[in-house]
């Protein structure tokens, strides 16, 4: 890799911890006019952010941050030019391993260092590709209430991968409201929470969000575009009456979901939980599809 400062000005760059030293002397690595894609890899986030806060690109397009061990002393970094980065890719680890800490308040600690990460590509309103890995004890973090706050600042969205992100009705819903281009959604897995009931779940009594939400429903009955829908660990789902309304509830709020491709690449085991809801889909797909030219 050529050196900081130097008059060589790639579309692509990779930049590490070892060229922090560039930034202890001079304050800034360079402006690089057609800089379109950068990656940043740091052993921590304070190395992350000041490599971040260093780089000046007016072009840049692809952004991908991978972090290590977390530093509550830097927490907000910044991009130039947010409104032209369209795709992101966040790889974040050691988030939640505190010693001396109960479950739920190690749960709280990594949701806000995860909130405080994460928080600054709220500006980036042409995002087109979300990608959030989270490693280092990943169950203890519940995004899914942010998530659904967040894709309101999103609404280019076509990709969404997270991969601590248990999926609920709600975040479903809020996707159908914010982001009308989304057609991969890739997360953690489905909520047990019993949240899928039969048929489309009501819109609230008054007000704009209730306007919102029911022009947004009346879209995605005509199609919205979501097409595939992947889970790490598929729900295991006992009784069928659950199983049913799952299916029936994915298959009115995305009628152009495709069974093949919401699969992945899970093992046999699990694969078959997640497969009871998809043949269930593809049924309701059927008999609309019958229905309709009925």
């Amino acid at each position: 890799m050529r050196a900081p400062g130097c008059l060589y000005d790639p579309g692509a760059h990779r930049f590490e911890d070892r060229d922090l030293s560039a930034i202890q002397r001079t304050g800034c690595i360079r402006a690089f006019a057609n800089l379109r894609h950068l990656q940043i890899v740091a052993n921590s986030t304070q190395s992350m952010v000041l490599l971040v806060d260093a780089v000046i690109a007016p072009e840049l397009e692809d952004l991908v941050l991978e972090c290590g061990a977390y530093s509550d002393r830097l927490l907000r970094y910044s991009i130039g030019n947010a409104e032209k980065i369209c795709k992101v890719h966040l790889v974040l680890s050691s988030l939640i391993y505190f010693s001396g800490l109960s479950r739920q308040d190690r749960g709280t600690q990594a949701l806000q260092r995860f909130l405080a990460l994460v928080a600054p590509l709220l500006e980036f309103r042409s995002l087109q590709e979300l990608n959030i890995d989270v490693s280092g004890g990943g169950r203890d973090l519940d995004v899914s209430d942010a998530v659904s706050n967040m894709l309101g600042a999103w609404p280019m969205l076509e990709s969404l991968h997270i991969s601590v992100l248990i999926v609920s009705a709600a975040v479903l819903q809020a996707a159908v409201r914010a982001c009308p281009r989304l057609k991969h959604l890739t997360a953690l897995r489905l909520s047990d929470s019993g949240d899928f009931t039969l048929g489309m779940p009501p819109a609230p009594a008054s007000g704009q969000e209730s306007e919102n939400l029911r022009g947004a429903l009346g879209r995605a009955k005509s199609g919205h575009p979501l097409q595939e829908l992947r889970s790490y660990e598929p729900l295991k789902v006992a009784e069928q009456a659950h199983v049913l309304g799952i299916a029936r509830f994915l298959c009115e709020l995305f009628p152009h979901l495709r069974v093949e491709q919401c699969l992945g690449e899970n093992e046999e085991s699990k694969k078959q939980n997640w497969l009871n809801i998809l043949e269930e889909v593809a049924k309701f797909q059927t008999d609309q599809r019958a229905s309709m030219v009925g």
